[in-house]
């Protein structure tokens, strides 16, 4: 939304210089395993019940194909204990969505595993068959960046070498009194070769915006 004429916008979110500072930064690569099949049990719009025939361990992240909606869903292993009397080793693996449900998304993955009337709570079932995919984070560095400006938004810096759009960035920005070093994500949108210049010019925007307090900690 525009700030209405006349009236100032105290968000001040506008990109300012920083001169030059130089923070560590590392990058994050997400890398996809093989899929793997696993029967869906029972789901909410929190957490999912599957049957598979791979022991995920505890933490693990799986990108899990829930049927009717059209991208894969996140979720992180809760608990996986081993079935017994199916015939073959078969584990009871249950999750939790990092990012729950809609009504709408749970309405659409309950209709294709019931022909009854779809309800906001677990809702267990005889079985229905899927895919997933564990997903590991592969953290790379660290190095050093110069910050060139910065935003509560984003942050354009330099690096000597490039990484390419799409990549997640671990920097670690000061705190308000610069004695300690917190987290923030940024994904790297645009890149660019500097000319004459050993450099790339980056840019990017938080996951999470950045408070006024950290963007004034960058200045």
């Amino acid at each position: 939304m525009r700030p209405q004429q006349g009236k100032p916008d105290n968000r001040r979110r506008a990109t300012r210089s920083t001169g030059r500072l130089k923070i560590p930064c590392s990058a994050q690569r997400i890398v996809e395993e093989e899929p793997r099949e696993l029967t869906i049990r029972g789901i909410s719009a929190t957490a999912i019940l599957c049957h598979a025939e791979q022991a995920f361990g505890v933490g693990t992240k799986l990108a899990i194909d829930l049927p009717g909606l059209p991208r894969p869903s996140l979720v992180r292993v809760t608990q996986v204990r081993p079935k017994t009397g199916t015939g073959r080793p078969t584990w009871e693996v249950t999750g939790a969505f990092v990012k729950p449900l809609s009504p709408a998304e749970l309405q659409l993955v309950q209709a294709q595993a019931s022909s009854g009337p779809a309800r906001k709570t677990q809702v267990r079932h005889p079985g229905l068959r899927s895919r997933c995919r564990a997903i590991r984070i592969l953290q790379e560095g660290p190095w050093l960046i110069t910050v060139q400006n910065v935003s509560q938004r984003g942050m354009g810096f330099l690096a000597d070498q490039a990484f390419p759009a799409g990549t997640f960035l671990r920097v670690e920005v000061p705190t308000v009194n610069r004695k300690h070093l917190k987290a923030r994500l940024l994904k790297v949108t645009h890149v660019r070769h500097l000319p004459d210049n050993r450099e790339w010019y980056h840019g990017g925007v938080f996951l999470k915006e950045l408070a006024e307090e950290e963007v004034r900690a960058l200045l």
